[in-house]
């Protein structure tokens, strides 16, 4: 059973993908496989990391979820992809996340916005952020931006380690975030000690994407 991605732009004709937080991910995994008769998740190898002169060390960053997609990544690439459970999907996600990851839903431009794959992709290792950072942009941002408590932030700075976009720098002893170049990935959220950083939502940019906006 296809899903359409109930999105009021066609960006599916614009861009390569939509960045969700790692919460949103989960959901979405689950909202799919709801709906289809295939209950697995096929993990297979980034394309990105294929091409790639030095790629990174982990391969299976890639995955698709629910028919008619997993069968067809499982068929077509048998020797690079294999089948797993939901639960190590959802550890696969939050091992990524934790790593750094960035989680992205790739869309299909000819299909107008079926989700069929989410790329966990490292900022080393993925053409669409690398494409970005180049000034030519491929993904769409989350619809969140970072935000820092000053009260609990103590200016360690290692939450700035893992941000993809280049958005955090310090300064006063304090984080401060880029709007112009936060995405909203909430790669850094979890990666502080002290729960100085959250999500809030960033009306400037495109609405986030959420479980609930699937329709049949």
């Amino acid at each position: 059973m296809k899903r359409i991605l109930n999105f009021k732009d066609d960006f599916a004709k614009k861009f390569h993908g939509k960045l969700i937080p790692t919460r949103e991910a989960k959901k979405l995994l689950q909202a799919l496989l709801d709906s289809s008769a295939d209950k697995s998740v096929v993990l297979f190898e980034s394309p990105c990391r294929a091409s790639m002169e030095r790629p990174a060390s982990e391969a299976e960053i890639c995955m698709s979820a629910g028919e008619e997609f997993a069968s067809f990544a499982a068929r077509n690439h048998p020797e690079n992809s294999r089948r797993i459970s939901m639960d190590e999907a959802i550890r696969t996600l939050e091992t990524r996340n934790a790593k750094g990851h960035v989680h992205y839903i790739c869309i299909m431009e000819e299909d107008e916005g079926v989700f069929y794959t989410i790329c966990n992709c490292c900022p080393g290792c993925c053409c669409a952020i690398e494409a970005g950072q180049s000034k030519m942009p491929m993904l769409i941002p989350a619809g969140y931006i970072a935000v820092v408590d000053p009260h609990k932030c103590i200016g360690c700075a290692q939450c700035m380690e893992y941000c993809p976009f280049g958005a955090m720098n310090l300064r006063d002893k304090r984080m401060r975030i880029n709007p112009k170049r936060c995405m909203g990935c909430g790669v850094c959220t979890n990666k502080c000690r002290k729960d100085a950083l959250s999500l809030a939502r960033n009306k400037k940019h495109p609405e986030p994407l959420l479980a609930e906006k699937l329709k049949g």
